[in-house]
């Protein structure tokens, strides 16, 4: 089963247990997403969930680090 997003938070250190709990009695309360309630409540920012949700891939500095084959690119030069 999929872990909700709040737990994911908890698992990679953003945020606590306790302020899981605190954002979904927010999140209830005002019928916000739950993003939104850790927001507001200054848990986090909306800069860390985007990077959050939305990871970006480091830039492969050499070819090798593609995972394509040099022959495969030369091909689409």
């Amino acid at each position: 089963m999929k872990d909700s997003i709040g737990k994911l938070f908890i698992r990679d250190g953003l945020i606590s247990a306790a302020q899981l709990v605190q954002a979904k009695i927010k999140q209830k309360q005002s019928g916000i997403k739950l993003e939104d309630s850790l927001v507001s409540l200054g848990y986090l920012t909306t800069e860390q969930i985007k990077k959050f949700l939305h990871p970006v891939p480091p830039l492969p500095l050499r070819i090798i680090d593609t995972g394509l084959s040099e022959a495969f690119l030369v091909n689409y030069l």
